[in-house]
């Protein structure tokens, strides 16, 4: 009788050890299960981090053929200029020492599309498949080790040979720890600063911390960069960057006035300048966290004439009727530095010459010319976003400008000086709001709203047509108001608007 119960026992217990491991069996693939449909749903909001790779002639002959629990047939890296590939991991975390791997991407060029109308929202994307997932990682570790710790020798590799490039992360931008990010989310590093120049700004913009992951097809990387349209133009080429240790520096040739509110040609000016980047204080992480000074620098010709303007079918508008004097320009935009916000500078400034002006103001019988030489805008830039998507993106600069005007009579007849004062010089309050629609992490379109000096200035854009990456058209749309809440001053126009096309090359954005 005692030996039928211990037999019965020692069966009961070995049913419940061997329930026991089963269970613990399934608990511990439904957790994997999870956390592999975690990672497929929020892989763009996850801090976590990638090193883009390539197959390769001497990769390890263990990854030719990588069992997989996920699907039946082993995966093998393929040697193709368009494939890629970027291996994600965890770089030590809550209870995680050292590097984990969580997934491998393969990234297929999109080779097929060619671009077209309203293409730039996600047309011509790349094709991204996930070919090792959390569970096949997770097998490997545990079955596998020799395959598992051959992945993880490569990207400890990247790591070593990368120390002033570091891994890029998936989390588009670090947020402030302190911000609500239903009211919006704001980088506490460089990155909105970047966003904002690469989309706004006619100059490539250097951007050390933009890993490539494509290979076989250009993504911003051409040797020379262009921005054109009839209002301005900039040019870069790589033989340009040996001027500065920092590189980013390209030329530009521009007929519009930053400060004082008039379309472009209407100054009847060409300002032509050098951009550079001047690193303050670097940072082994990259531009996105050093301190930076982005500034440009040139001369403002007189032109002489207002034929090129009266030449332009599309702008709308009134006749110029302000000089504006030769002379020199600067402007300087400085990075984030602590909690300070972002910092604009610019100023223009000549001598007086009103010997010569391009155009007059008939008062009666007399006659006169209005002349401005002195320009200057301060303002500090604040961003944020609607979310870690970056889909809206805004950017609000607050400042004040300043601007000097001189009053000129002249002999109606023979034309020469009779006297001269100087009528205006104040420094006004400056406010400007600008916006950008980038679905996918892609500038679609955007404006500008300014007000200064008692009028709005408003610049609209939206991309139209692309060919993927490096050829990109944008329509844009200006418009000045009439003066608000005074009446308009004599060298004023009662407002005015223009269209145009705009073309950009190389650029990536």
């Amino acid at each position: 009788m005692d030996k039928k119960i211990i037999n019965t026992a020692l069966g009961f217990l070995l049913f419940m050890s061997m329930f026991s491991m089963l269970f613990a069996q399934e608990r511990v693939e439904d957790l994997v299960e999870k956390i592999d449909l975690k990672l497929r749903k929020d892989r763009n909001y996850l801090n976590i981090h990638f090193i883009p790779i390539y197959a390769q002639d001497d990769i390890n002959p263990l990854l030719t053929s990588i069992p997989r629990v996920s699907k039946n047939e082993p995966f093998s890296f393929i040697k193709d200029e368009n494939i890629s590939y970027r291996i994600i991991f965890l770089n030590e975390g809550l209870g995680v020492d050292s590097l984990y791997l969580l997934y491998v991407d393969e990234i297929r060029v999109n080779t097929s599309a060619e671009g077209g109308f309203f293409t730039a929202i996600g047309d011509v994307t790349d094709d991204t498949t996930v070919v090792l997932k959390f569970s096949d990682l997770y097998n490997l570790q545990q079955n596998n080790p020799e395959y598992y710790y051959a992945l993880q020798k490569i990207v400890s590799e990247y790591i070593r040979l990368n120390e002033d490039n570091p891994p890029q992360t998936l989390l588009r931008i670090n947020t402030e720890g302190d911000i609500k990010t239903s009211l919006g989310v704001t980088s506490r590093d460089n990155a909105d600063f970047i966003n904002y120049a690469k989309t706004y700004e006619i100059h490539w913009f250097k951007d050390e911390s933009a890993t490539s992951s494509r290979r076989g097809r250009s993504t911003g990387n051409t040797t020379f960069k262009l921005d054109a349209s009839v209002s301005n133009i900039s040019f870069s080429h790589e033989a340009m960057n040996a001027i500065l240790e920092d590189g980013g520096a390209s030329v530009e040739v521009d007929f519009g006035q930053p400060v004082v509110n008039v379309l472009p040609h209407q100054g009847m000016t060409l300002r032509a300048g050098l951009k550079m980047l001047f690193m303050l204080a670097g940072d082994k992480r990259g531009i996105n966290n050093s301190t930076f000074l982005n500034a440009k620098f040139g001369a403002r010709i007189n032109l002489g004439t207002r034929d090129l303007y009266d030449a332009q079918p599309y702008i709308f508008g009134d006749p110029p009727r302000l000089n504006f004097g030769t002379g020199i320009f600067g402007q300087f935009n400085f990075s984030k530095m602590g909690n300070f916000p972002y910092m604009n500078f610019y100023f223009a400034t000549g001598d007086r010459d009103v010997t010569d002006p391009a155009v007059f103001v008939f008062k009666g019988l007399r006659k006169y010319a209005y002349h401005t030489f002195n320009e200057a805008e301060i303002s500090m830039s604040f961003y944020w976003n609607t979310s870690d998507a970056l889909t809206s993106r805004f950017r609000m600069d607050v400042g004040g400008g300043y601007y000097d005007v001189v009053e000129s009579e002249y002999n109606n007849k023979t034309g020469s000086l009779l006297s001269t004062k100087q009528v205006f010089a104040k420094f006004q309050p400056m406010l400007a709001i600008h916006y950008t629609w980038a679905p996918r992490n892609n500038p679609v379109m955007g404006a500008r709203l300014k007000f200064f000096d008692s009028t709005f200035n408003f610049l609209s854009w939206l991309t139209v047509f692309q060919i993927a990456p490096d050829h990109l058209f944008r329509l844009e749309a200006i418009y000045i108001s009439a003066p608000f809440f005074r009446d308009s001053y004599s060298w004023e126009t009662e407002g005015g608007a223009m269209v145009q096309i705009r073309y950009r090359y190389g650029l990536n954005n």
